[in-house]
């Protein structure tokens, strides 16, 4: 929802988000290097640092934005549409 916040955490296996096509949120994501999957959600609006461990920035248009902090240790994060 918009103006929502929330927050992922794993220490192993991975975190599969399904988020609706039209979203708009900001993203701390952080991972094991090139193991965050953002599929239809890559967006110009996103940083990638250190081979991929961290993704940051805003994903979707202008407006209210949810906030995604999402932390996997040893396994991927997967972002799909719903």
């Amino acid at each position: 929802a918009a103006g929502g916040s929330y927050t992922f955490k794993a220490l192993s296996g991975n975190i599969n988000i399904r988020i609706p096509r039209n979203s708009s949120f900001s993203l701390v994501a952080n991972a094991q290097p090139e193991s965050i999957m953002l599929n239809s959600f890559a967006s110009p609006g996103l940083s990638y640092v250190g081979d991929g461990r961290k993704v940051y920035g805003n994903v979707g248009g202008d407006g209210p934005r949810a906030t995604l902090t999402i932390f996997n240790q040893r396994g991927k994060i997967v972002f799909d549409t719903r």
